[in-house]
């Protein structure tokens, strides 16, 4: 993926690119008025990230290597944020559990949708 992604959904916009074009290990999100920087935390291995928005940083990945249907943030038990398939092996459909604090940007939220629905997506 090159260029720009735009992304709305209700009164949220953002804008998504991918930083280098021959380079997927960053990402860069958008998000009212919000930057988040998303790095791969190893070169070319997709599931684990590191997230940045200046406020924040969390490590977000996919709790399996081997199997990318639950992905879950790093952060105490109280503050979750966790995605997972309806049906397993079928990532058309996601759960979102949504239990972080409201001071975390929505272009955090944003940035582990993404970042889920892109690396967890069979290339066709």
């Amino acid at each position: 993926m090159t260029g720009q992604l735009d992304f709305t959904l209700g009164d949220t916009f953002a804008t998504i690119e991918q930083k280098w074009t021959e380079d997927p290990n960053l990402w860069i999100i958008r998000c009212n008025g919000v930057t988040v920087n998303a790095k791969t935390a190893w070169s070319n291995e997709f599931l684990r990230w590191k997230l940045n928005d200046g406020k924040n940083q969390f490590n977000w990945e996919s709790k399996y290597s081997n199997q990318r249907d639950e992905w879950e943030l790093e952060t105490r038990k109280d503050e979750t944020y966790l995605m997972e398939t309806y049906w397993e092996g079928n990532p058309t459909e996601w759960i979102i559990e949504d239990n972080l604090p409201e001071d975390v940007s929505m272009a955090m939220r944003v940035a582990m949708v993404f970042l889920t629905l892109h690396f967890s997506s069979p290339r066709i």
